[in-house]
């Protein structure tokens, strides 16, 4: 059977097949968080990014780089924001809006397909709350070394101390200290120094370190 590409499996896993409605500016209205990035269908890493819609046509922006306003102007199914962001934030996208969830489909860059599934919030969330989503223990599964995939079984398991270790079926790997940096999602290994961003696609846990051309892919443990 001919499998489809993940970028066409997402939205009715991550919605529920949840029907796209027809978007107002008053149900527009409101904060909403990054949830979700795929740049040329790809899934990536994000930054923790959130954006106040207002339905006198202004917008705010949140990010760890900084905080921003500006205006936008909607005309459904496409809303144009206009500031002296860079990128996603002042340009144009299609979108999509499934009460809880809105989706922006545009270009970035003028040439590279990107999307951004954002989720409807009432406050900007702690930092803590992050931290608590990633201890714990988690089966790593996967490894994507340069495009290459591995299949791989090992327990990681990283407790609200900053201790991490994982092991095989033959015993402890590596064992140490590391630090999480919430406001910028990164695990600090402090052994080597290095620094891996942390983020989630759906339920699963991603640690990805660009330098290296790494990506863990994670499932929490029961």
């Amino acid at each position: 059977m001919k499998r489809l590409p993940l970028s066409l499996l997402w939205i009715p896993i991550f919605l529920g097949g949840m029907a796209c409605q027809q978007v107002t500016k008053n149900e527009l209205s409101g904060l909403w968080e990054l949830e979700h990035l795929e740049v040329d269908a790809v899934p990536r890493s994000a930054n923790p990014t959130f954006i106040e819609i207002n339905a006198n046509n202004s917008f705010a922006v949140s990010r760890v780089s900084g905080d921003q306003v500006g205006m936008y102007h909607f005309d459904a199914p496409v809303i144009k924001f206009r500031s002296e962001d860079r990128s996603w934030f002042n340009t144009r996208w299609k979108i999509k809006y499934f009460k809880e969830f809105i989706i922006l489909r545009g270009l970035e860059d003028g040439y590279r397909g990107t999307q951004l599934r954002f989720k409807r919030i009432e406050v900007i969330p702690d930092f803590a709350e992050f931290e608590e989503r990633v201890v714990g223990k988690w089966h790593l599964y996967k490894i994507r070394k340069n495009g290459e995939v591995e299949k791989v079984s090992a327990s990681f398991q990283l407790d609200r101390e900053g201790n991490y270790s994982m092991e095989d079926q033959n015993g402890l790997l590596e064992r140490g200290r590391v630090v999480i940096n919430t406001r910028h999602r990164k695990l600090i290994f402090e052994h080597d120094q290095t620094q891996w961003e942390i983020w989630f696609y759906g339920d699963e846990l991603r640690l990805t370190n660009e330098l290296m051309g790494l990506q863990y892919s994670l499932r929490r443990m029961l």
